[in-house]
């Protein structure tokens, strides 16, 4: 029975590490020119603000921190999700 614990704990482990991985995002295209959509990454705007998460339809859309130039932080979800 000690011997058993170990090895179906391992399993546990494996099966919610590969069940989350399948439900991650792809990454954006590092091209900017290219569509963001159903992506997560990165995008640094003009103004110096940031923006790191979700993306749809090349909008923020879902969980994200915004950085703003002044070094303020909005983390959660994106206030043009719809």
């Amino acid at each position: 029975m000690m011997k058993l614990l170990p090895i179906l704990c391992l399993t546990f482990a494996v099966l919610l590490f590969t069940a989350t991985e399948g439900l991650a995002l792809p990454a954006c295209p590092e091209d900017r020119d290219e569509r963001y959509h159903n992506c997560y990454g990165t995008y640094t705007f003009a103004d110096g603000d940031k923006y790191v998460g979700e993306w749809r339809d090349d909008e923020r859309n879902g969980q994200g921190t915004n950085t703003f130039a002044d070094g303020e932080k909005y983390i959660g979800v994106s206030p043009t999700t719809s």
